[in-house]
């Protein structure tokens, strides 16, 4: 088999902020553990300003930081990211599949792309066993 180029798609992790406790356990974790492995495969980790000091680079692993503004409050440009910028991206660096592992992805990429989900356990669990538990207001995934 020959070595492939994987992409992961670090730039919604913000330290401090957000999606912060188990997500930047796993992302950090995860880059982390790739950057050990003894393969031939080449990691390119999609960072942002805020996060790229703490993701390892070198070698096999490979930053792309973004320029762009990762913050909640600039919601807008996640957005522009991840469906504009990044599809650009995979292309340019032919990527052979893209890991997105925090609950959303980019609706087209040129590659195999991998969607990592968490926590579902409050709008599936919850609804099913205690009605009313979960606001009604609460957008609810489609079945």
């Amino acid at each position: 088999m020959r070595p492939l180029t994987i992409g992961i798609d670090l730039f919604a992790l913000v330290p401090g902020a957000g999606r912060g406790g188990g997500f930047q356990r796993y992302g950090l974790g995860l880059a982390r553990a790739l950057a050990r492995l003894d393969d031939a495969h080449r990691y390119v980790l999609f960072a942002n300003r805020r996060n790229a000091d703490l993701l390892p680079s070198g070698g096999r692993v490979v930053q792309v930081v973004s320029r762009l503004a990762p913050e909640r409050e600039v919601w807008p440009l996640r957005l522009v990211w991840q469906h504009l910028v990044l599809p650009r991206e995979a292309r340019r660096l032919r990527l052979d599949v893209l890991h997105s592992p925090f609950d959303t992805a980019p609706l087209r990429v040129p590659c195999p792309s991998v969607v990592t989900l968490h926590d579902f356990i409050t709008d599936v669990f919850y609804p099913a066993r205690f009605p009313g538990a979960v606001s009604p207001r609460r957008p609810r995934p489609s079945r």
